[in-house]
C-alpha cells in the first residue's frame, strides 16, 4: 500500500503540472462558499471550464495519510457574449454556475455535486505495516479544483473522514470563432480529414492523430529508418496509400509531408497534457529510432511509457503532420475546431495606375487577389492596344508595364483558370478597359478687335476648340491663366493662347503680337535753322519730325497753332519775310495713331539792309608775329563810312578808328587776346556793326594736356553736341567752332554740325586724354 500511494502521489503532482500547463492562455477565477462575483469581458466567444468541490482527506490515526476525497462534477462549454457583458458565477452547496446575467436568464453553466469521503486511515503498533481500508462516501464537497492531499499528525485516535473545504474554481478562455493555427492552444481538438487531430506545437502546426489509424510493422525488413520512398517502410504507406485519401485542398495545407512523432515531441505533449500521462491503453509507433540497435524503433506503451522495439512489430500508427500555420480553423460547439475546407476560386481585381481615360504612353496595370496564388505569369494576361512591358510580382500582388500603340480602347484580361490557390482552386476571370487618348485639341484662335495703330484699348478674343476643358492664356512672359471672358490690353504686348483635353493631352500654344496701340505723343519737332535776324528767304528743313512713329507734320507762319487742317510739311518750308519783320513759324506732328505732339514755334527776323563786312580770317590762335586782317566793305547802295576798334572786350568801348578804303588790312602789334569790332554804314544808312575774334598774339607755351598751340583756358569754350561722324553713327562729342584756326569763344551750332547733322571738319574736339584736337 505504502507503493501504491507514493505511485498516485506522483501521478497526482504530474497532474497539477500538467493542468498549470493548460491553463496558458486562459483566465482563472476562485470564488468562496455561497459567494457571488462578476467578471467583466469584451464581445466574444469563450471557453467556461467549471470544477465542482472535491472531498477532503480522511482523517488519520497513528501518523497514516487519510484518503483522497471524490472530486466534485466538471463541466465545459462554449459561451458567446454579444457586447459587453457581466459574466456572473455563483458557488453554493458544492455547485458552481455560470451565467451571462444576474437575473438567471441566458445561457448557464453547471459544474459542481457531492465530492467522496476521504478513507479512514489505521494505526497498528508495528509501524512497519499500513491498512488501507478503502474508501467511503464523503460528504458534500465545497468548490473546488484539483487533487488536494489531505494530512494530519500522527495519533492513536481513528478519526472520521473530514469534509472539503476547497476553494471554488472556474476557468475563461477566450476564443475567436475563426482562427489559425498559431492561435490556438496546445492539445486543442482540430477536424481535420474528417478525423480529430490533437495540436503540439501552435507556432508549426504540428498535429498528430487523437487515434490511431490501426496496427502495422514499422519496416519488415527492420530497417529503423523513417522511409517515405521505401515501399516496405510505414512512411512510404503514410506517404502514399494514406496521404492520397486526402483531398487536394486538404493535401494543399500539409507542410513536408505526413510523419510520426519523435520521442521528445511525446514528451513534451505528456507534460503539457496532451496525452494521459498513464497512458490510453494502446501502444504505439514513434519516428525515433533507437541509437545503437539498428532494428528497433521507439515506441508509447499502452501505460503511456515510452520504449522500443524491433520494426518488424505490430503497433498503432498515429499520423503527425505540420499544418500550414495560417490557416484557419473555425470554433464548433464544444470548444474544438474544424478547418476550413477552401472550395473558393481566388479572385482578382485589376487597378492602374491612371484613369480612364487616359493620354499615358505607358500604363502600369495592378493585378490583386484575394489570396496567394501560384502559377500566374505574363502569359496569363490578355492586352489589346497595348504591349506588354515589365511583369513582376508574387504572392497575391503583380504589376505589368503595357505601353500604348495608339488612341482607343485598350483591354487588359486575366484570363480564368491560369493560376491557383493553395487550396488548387483556379482563379475566376478579370477584365480591365481604359481609354486612350493621344489626339492633341486644335490650335486656340487669337484675334483683335482693331489691328490699326491706335491710342486706345484693344480687346483680344480666344476662341477654343469644343474638346477643351482647360483653357489659359498668359501675356507676354507673365503666368499662364484661365481663360473666362474676352481680354483687356492696354500695352503692346503678345498674347499666347493653349488649351488641354479631357485626358491632359496639350494643343500646340497659339501667339499673337499686338504692336499698334500708341498711347505716346510725338516730341516736338525740330528745324535746322532756328530763330535769328535774316535778310533773304530761309529755306527750312525739319530735321526731326518728333519720334519715329510721326505719320505728319503741318505748320503755319502767321502764329496761329497748327493742327492737321494746316499745311503739311513735304519737304522744305519757305520762310521769308519784310525788313523788320519777325515771322513766326509753328509746327506740330501727328502719329499713325492720333496722338498729337507738341508745337514747336520759331521766330525769325529779316533786316535786309546794311553793308557786308568780309574779313579774311576771323580768329587766330596765339602767335608770336602781329595779327593781320584784311576787311572787306560792301553794299548795294555803297559804303558810307566805317570804322573799327581793337578791343581786349567782346563789346566796342568806343575807342573807333576811322577806315581808309572798302578793303583795308588791319594790323595789331600788342601782345594779348584781341577782338576786331566793324561798324559800317552804307549810303542807305543801313548800319550794321560786327565782332570777330578772338585773335591772339603772344609767346606760344605748351600746356600740359593738350595740343601744342593751345592754352588751358581755351578748353572753357567747348560744349556737347550730338552729331554723325564720317562714318554717319551718332556721337556725342564736346566740340568748339573754328574761327580763323583757333578755338572760338563763342559759336552757333552751325559752326560744328553741318545741314546734314554730321561735325564739320576744321572744328576743335576734346579727345579721350583731354587733348584738343582739330576734326
Amino acid at each position: 500500500m505504502y507503493n501504491k500511494k507514493i505511485i498516485t502521489f506522483l501521478i497526482m503532482v504530474v497532474g497539477l503540472i500538467l493542468m498549470s500547463e493548460l491553463k496558458v492562455h486562459a483566465t482563472d477565477y476562485s470564488y468562496v462558499e455561497g459567494t457571488q462575483a462578476s467578471i467583466s469581458l469584451s464581445a466574444g466567444t469563450y471557453i467556461i471550464e467549471v470544477w465542482g468541490s472535491e472531498g477532503a482527506s480522511g482523517n488519520d490515526e497513528g501518523g497514516a495519510y487519510g484518503g483522497v476525497g471524490g472530486k466534485g462534477g466538471y463541466a465545459r462549454g462554449v459561451l458567446t457574449l454579444d457586447s459587453l457583458t457581466n459574466l456572473y458565477i455563483n458557488g453554493s452547496s458544492g455547485t458552481i454556475e455560470v451565467r451571462k446575467d444576474a437575473n438567471n436568464i441566458g445561457n448557464r453553466i453547471l459544474a459542481g455535486g457531492v465530492g467522496g469521503r476521504g478513507d479512514d486511515a489505521y494505526y497498528y503498533e508495528d509501524p512497519e505495516y499500513w491498512e488501507y481500508t478503502g474508501w467511503f462516501d464523503g460528504a458534500p464537497g465545497s468548490k473546488g479544483i484539483g487533487n488536494v492531499y489531505g494530512y494530519a499528525p500522527l495519533t492513536n485516535t481513528l478519526t472520521s473522514p473530514g469534509i472539503g473545504n476547497g476553494v471554488g474554481f472556474t476557468r475563461i478562455t477566450a476564443l475567436s470563432t475563426t482562427s489559425t493555427i498559431t492561435e490556438l492552444s496546445v492539445g486543442q481538438i482540430i477536424m481535420f480529414h474528417g478525423e480529430a487531430w490533437k495540436l503540439i506545437n501552435p507556432s508549426t502546426g504540428l498535429i498528430v492523430k487523437a487515434v490511431s489509424i490501426g496496427n502495422m510493422a514499422f519496416d519488415p525488413d527492420n530497417n529503423r529508418t523513417y522511409n517515405s520512398s521505401d515501399s516496405n517502410n510505414i512512411g512510404y504507406y503514410l506517404n502514399n496509400t494514406y496521404y492520397n485519401t486526402f483531398t487536394v485542398g486538404e493535401k494543399s495545407l500539409i507542410r513536408d509531408g505526413i510523419y510520426l512523432l519523435t520521442e521528445n515531441e511525446y514528451n513534451s505533449a505528456i507534460l503539457a497534457g496532451v496525452f494521459p500521462s498513464s497512458g490510453d491503453g494502446t501502444n504505439w509507433w514513434l519516428i525515433t529510432p533507437h541509437p545503437t540497435l539498428v532494428q528497433c524503433v521507439f515506441y508509447v506503451k499502452i501505460n503511456g511509457l515510452v520504449d522500443y522495439t524491433a520494426t518488424s512489430g505490430s503497433a498503432g500508427v498515429r499520423p503527425a503532420l505540420r499544418i500550414q500555420e495560417s490557416t484557419i480553423v473555425n470554433l464548433v460547439p464544444g470548444g474544438g475546431y474544424e478547418i476550413v475546407q477552401d472550395n473558393t476560386s481566388p479572385t482578382c481585381v485589376i487597378t492602374s495606375s491612371v484613369e480612364s481615360p487616359s493620354n499615358a504612353s505607358s500604363i502600369t496595370y495592378t493585378f490583386t487577389f484575394n489570396e496567394t496564388v501560384t502559377g500566374f505569369d505574363i502569359n496569363d494576361v490578355t492586352v489589346t492596344n497595348g504591349t506588354k512591358g515589365t511583369f513582376s510580382g508574387s504572392g497575391s500582388v503583380y504589376t505589368l508595364v503595357v505601353t500604348n500603340s495608339g488612341s482607343g480602347t485598350q483591354t487588359i484580361i486575366v484570363n480564368a483558370a491560369v493560376c491557383s490557390d493553395a487550396a488548387g482552386n483556379g482563379n475566376t476571370s478579370d477584365t480591365k478597359q481604359i481609354t486612350i487618348d493621344s489626339t492633341p485639341p486644335e490650335v486656340p484662335d487669337i484675334d483683335v478687335n482693331i489691328s490699326t495703330p491706335t491710342n486706345t484699348d484693344v480687346t483680344v478674343t480666344i476662341t477654343y476648340p469644343n474638346d477643351a476643358t482647360i483653357k489659359e492664356y498668359k501675356i507676354g512672359s507673365g503666368a499662364w491663366i484661365s481663360y473666362i471672358v474676352a481680354l483687356t490690353i492696354t500695352t503692346n504686348s503678345t498674347v499666347y493662347a493653349r488649351c488641354y483635353d479631357d485626358v491632359g493631352n496639350p494643343s500646340t500654344q497659339s501667339s499673337l503680337s499686338i504692336v499698334n496701340i500708341d498711347k505716346i505723343a510725338p516730341g516736338a519737332p525740330t528745324v535746322d535753322k532756328v530763330t535769328g535776324i535774316y535778310n533773304s528767304t530761309q529755306t527750312i528743313t525739319v530735321t526731326d519730325a518728333g519720334g519715329i512713329d510721326v505719320a505728319h507734320t503741318y505748320y503755319t507762319i502767321d502764329g496761329t497753332e497748327p493742327d492737321n487742317t494746316d499745311t503739311e510739311v513735304i519737304g522744305t518750308i519757305p520762310v521769308d519775310g519784310n525788313n523788320g519783320v519777325t515771322v513766326i513759324l509753328k509746327l506740330v506732328s501727328y502719329d499713325a495713331a492720333g496722338n498729337i505732339g507738341v508745337v514747336t514755334t520759331e521766330e525769325y527776323t529779316f533786316d535786309k539792309t546794311g553793308p557786308t563786312i568780309t574779313p579774311d580770317i576771323t580768329s587766330r590762335i596765339k602767335d608770336g608775329s602781329d595779327i593781320s586782317v584784311e576787311i572787306t566793305l560792301t553794299a548795294d547802295s555803297g559804303i558810307d563810312s566805317w570804322e573799327y576798334e581793337w578791343s581786349e572786350s567782346a563789346t566796342p568801348t568806343g575807342s573807333w578808328t576811322a577806315g581808309v578804303t572798302d578793303t583795308q588790312t588791319l594790323t595789331q602789334t600788342a601782345n594779348g587776346t584781341w577782338y576786331l569790332h566793324i561798324r559800317a554804314t552804307d549810303n542807305d544808312a543801313n548800319e550794321i556793326i560786327q565782332r570777330y575774334g578772338i585773335y591772339k598774339k603772344g609767346s606760344v607755351q605748351v600746356s600740359e594736356g593738350y595740343t601744342e598751340g593751345t592754352e588751358k583756358q581755351d578748353r572753357k569754350n567747348f560744349r556737347y553736341y550730338i552729331g554723325k561722324d564720317n562714318n554717319g553713327i551718332n556721337k556725342i562729342m564736346l566740340v568748339a567752332g573754328n574761327h580763323g584756326g583757333s578755338v572760338a569763344q563763342t559759336f552757333e551750332k552751325d559752326d560744328v554740325i553741318d545741314i546734314d547733322n554730321k561735325f564739320k571738319n576744321g572744328m576743335f574736339y576734346i579727345d579721350r586724354d583731354g587733348k584738343i584736337q582739330q576734326y
